[in-house]
């Protein structure tokens, strides 16, 4: 019994001496690291990057190319030559419509055509033939007119004074004539009576008197036509023959001013010519439209029409989407879009493509936001080959809108911010000296600062316990931790 107490006792003794030595080891260092006046910190050395500002953007590919292409006249489908998925190119034909009534409205345009060429070539050789003929006409006209006003004026005029006096000769002549006439049959009478002529020699010397008188009476007239002047029917018939010449000339001329219509009708024939050439043209033109053609190159993209179907003026045919010309549509929101600028640099990833990576630019900023988020459309031209490249992918892109070169950056932690100043360590010897700076652009955990050169230990981990002038002992980043 004794022994076993003096054997517990023996143990306690031995335990409380054992936590006693250990207690006082801590308490030494305790007071060891209480009493020491340097502070353990770790340091980093200010250095010189290029620093870029990024922006994310996110959004979708697009097409510049993605058309519907429609019919451009009603018809029947009577072929389509594509099915969905397809590939086509520039002009490759997509269906075609019924042509036949078009082909038989052709037929009819070009026989107007023909017709109108007819009446062209009449109305040409009428205008090229009549106006000799109108021209000749009026100048025969008035000819006729001018010798009909000859004749009225000699006929107003009356005689000459030579004309009475010729009149009077002839009568006088006459008269002579007339007497020795009737002196020829007094005597071959007086013979005939005596029987000393015939009886023909008598009736010989009776005509030659009857012809006598018969001209003294014929002067007479004459004379006293000449003396008396025209008759008014005469007068009448000239003035009548002046009427009707004139009337010649107006109708000459009339007809000479329907020159004019005749190059009017050559002008309007020329424009019948033309109109029916320009509706040969339009029936040709729905001719190659009812073939419905690709617009560009690319895949076509759903269902197209079905054979048989009856379409009108825009009714779609099929969907197409070009491969190329693929840009990335992205959005920002409002508070990023004044930062972004037409030609900044892009590096795009397609998630459906996640191991290929896309150089891209800012082609153009819509000014005009949605209101529902807030958001700017971005249009963001992706460079190199974009065969891969489909529209309605999903796509990010990293915005690079501002590069620093030559930026001296400390880790972030290496900044003290208190009171509204920021400020840094820097090891001076064995001492940490506080240096204000100003801080700018933050990237991967490092902070640009100005105040401080390249080079230069700044304290990283320790910094927030320290003072001006402060004592400091360096150590590795591990055992700072």
């Amino acid at each position: 019994m004794n022994v076993r107490l003096i054997a517990a006792a023996a143990v306690a003794l031995a335990l409380v001496g054992c936590v006693d030595r250990e207690a006082q080891k801590q308490a030494a260092k305790t007071e060891e690291i209480l009493s020491e006046k340097t502070v353990p910190v770790t340091v980093a050395d200010a250095t010189t990057t290029t620093l870029a500002e990024t922006v994310d953007v996110r959004g979708d590919i697009v097409s510049d190319d993605d058309s519907v292409v429609g019919a451009r006249v009603a018809g029947r489908v009577v072929a389509v030559y594509v099915r969905e998925g397809d590939n086509v190119s520039t002009g490759q034909r997509i269906a075609s419509l019924d042509k036949t009534s078009l082909f038989a409205s052709l037929r009819q345009a070009q026989a107007g055509v023909a017709a109108a060429r007819s009446a062209l070539s009449q109305a040409k050789s009428n205008a090229a033939i009549s106006p000799d003929r109108t021209a000749s006409g009026v100048s025969s006209a008035e000819a006729q007119l001018r010798a009909a006003k000859t004749n009225y004026d000699k006929l107003m005029a009356g005689a000459r004074d030579e004309e009475r006096t010729q009149a009077r000769i002839a009568v006088a002549k006459a008269a002579s004539d007339l007497e020795t006439s009737r002196k020829e049959y007094e005597r071959v009478r007086a013979l005939f009576e005596g029987d000393a002529v015939s009886r023909q020699r008598l009736e010989q010397a009776q005509n030659m008197l009857r012809s006598a008188e018969a001209a003294h009476e014929n002067a007479l007239q004459q004379q006293r036509i000449v003396e008396r002047g025209p008759r008014d029917e005469d007068v009448i018939a000239a003035r009548e023959a002046i009427r009707q010449a004139e009337e010649a000339v107006r109708s000459a001329k009339t007809s000479q001013r329907l020159d004019v219509t005749l190059t009017d009708q050559v002008r309007s024939a020329e424009a019948n010519v033309q109109s029916a050439l320009a509706q040969v043209d339009l029936i040709q033109e729905q001719i190659r439209e009812a073939d419905v053609v690709s617009p560009f190159s690319g895949r076509v993209s759903g269902k197209p029409v079905a054979v048989g179907s009856v379409v009108a003026p825009g009714s779609p045919i099929a969907r197409v989407v070009s491969s190329s010309g693929t840009y990335f549509d992205g959005q920002l929101p409002e508070t990023l879009v004044a930062q972004v600028k037409v030609g900044d640099a892009v590096e795009v990833s397609i998630d459906a493509l996640p191991d290929l990576k896309f150089s891209g630019s800012v082609a153009a900023i819509n000014p005009l936001g949605r209101e529902l988020g807030r958001l700017f459309s971005v249009r963001i031209q992706i460079l190199g080959l974009t065969d891969q490249l489909m529209p309605g992918m999903f796509a990010r892109g990293l915005l690079r809108v501002r590069e620093i070169p030559g930026a001296v950056v400390v880790p972030s932690d290496a900044v003290v911010a208190r009171s509204g100043a920021s400020y840094v360590f820097v090891v001076s010897g064995e001492q940490a000296k506080r240096v204000d700076v100003r801080t700018g652009m933050r990237q991967n955990g490092s902070v640009q600062v100005f105040g401080i050169e390249p080079g230069q230990r700044v304290v990283v981990q320790g910094a927030a316990g320290l003072i001006d002038g402060a004592a400091i002992r360096i150590e590795d980043a591990k055992e700072g931790a």
